[in-house]
C-alpha cells in the first residue's frame, strides 16, 4: 500500500483544529501498550470518544473464530476484553472506538510487525466476508456493480462514517472516507483497505490493490485498481 500523504485534486472535508484530549490513563489499564495509549490521547474522551461511530458485532466475533496463534483474551487490557462479555450478536453494534482499540491491542499483543498482523487481519475478514451473512451482498456482485452501491454497502457495516466515490475508471476507482477527527489510527485504515481488496476479490477483481493517495486527521483519499498489471484506466 501506498503510505504517501500527496494531495490530490479532490475537494476534501474541511477538518477542525485539535481539540484537547480528556482521555487518561487513570489506572494504567493500556499499560503495555504504547501506541494504542497514545492513539486513545489523540481522542476527545478516549474510548468513550464517538459513541456515533460504530461498526457491526460480527467482527468482533471473528477475533474469536479466526485467533492469532497464542492468543490469550486476559493478554489485552480490561476495557478490551469486556468487548467479549458478553459476545455482541453478528447484527448488532459495537462503538469503532472499541473495535479499533481490539485492533490495536492484538497487534501489539500477538505480532511482531505490521505486516504480519495485516496479513492475518486480511484472512479474517476474508473468513467473516465469505460467511452467511455476507456472502450474498458480495459473492453476486462484479466490481464495476460493488462500486456503484459502495456507500450503501459501508453503511450496512458501519454508521457514523462515511465512503463515497470521487470518480469511477474502467480498473478501478477514487474514493473518500470520512471519520470523526483521530478516530482512524493509520494502522487500522490499513486494516480497512485490505478489506476493500478482499471484497473487491470476493466480487471477481482478478487482482485488486488499494492505495492511500491521501491521509488526514478526518478523511482518507483511497485508490482502488481491479487489476494491478493495468492503469486505473479512463473514466467513466
Amino acid at each position: 500500500m501506498n503510505a504517501g500523504k500527496t494531495r490530490g485534486p479532490w475537494p476534501g472535508p474541511g477538518h477542525r483544529e485539535k481539540s484537547p484530549s480528556r482521555y487518561r490513563d487513570r489506572v494504567g489499564q493500556f499499560e503495555g501498550f504504547p501506541r494504542t495509549d497514545e492513539w486513545l490521547s489523540t481522542l476527545p474522551d478516549g474510548l468513550d470518544s464517538y459513541p456515533e461511530a460504530v461498526v457491526k458485532g460480527s467482527f468482533v466475533r471473528g477475533v474469536l473464530e479466526n485467533p492469532p496463534e497464542g492468543f490469550d483474551l486476559s493478554r489485552l487490557p480490561e476495557p478490551v476484553q469486556a468487548m467479549f462479555d458478553p459476545l455482541p450478536l453478528p447484527s448488532g453494534w459495537v462503538p469503532e472506538a472499541h473495535m479499533i482499540a481490539l485492533n490495536g491491542t492484538l497487534r501489539e499483543a500477538f505480532f511482531g510487525s505490521d505486516e504480519d498482523y495485516l496479513d492475518w487481519g486480511e484472512r479474517n475478514l476474508r473468513a467473516t466476508l465469505s460467511g452467511p451473512l455476507y456472502r450474498v451482498i458480495f459473492a453476486v456482485l462484479s466490481p464495476g456493480r460493488l462500486s456503484r452501491g459502495a456507500s450503501k454497502r459501508w453503511r450496512a457495516l458501519r454508521r457514523g462514517t462515511e465512503r463515497e466515490h470521487l470518480e469511477r475508471n474502467q480498473n478501478g476507482n477514487l474514493g473518500r472516507i470520512t471519520y470523526p477527527e483521530n478516530l482512524y489510527e493509520r494502522l487500522y485504515l490499513d486494516v480497512l483497505l485490505r478489506g476493500l481488496r478482499t471484497v473487491y476479490g470476493l466480487s471477481g477483481a482478478k487482482n485488486p490493490v488499494v492505495n492511500v493517495l491521501e491521509y488526514t486527521p478526518t478523511y482518507a483519499v483511497t485508490e482502488v485498481i481491479y487489476d494491478r498489471s493495468k492503469s486505473r484506466g479512463p473514466r467513466i
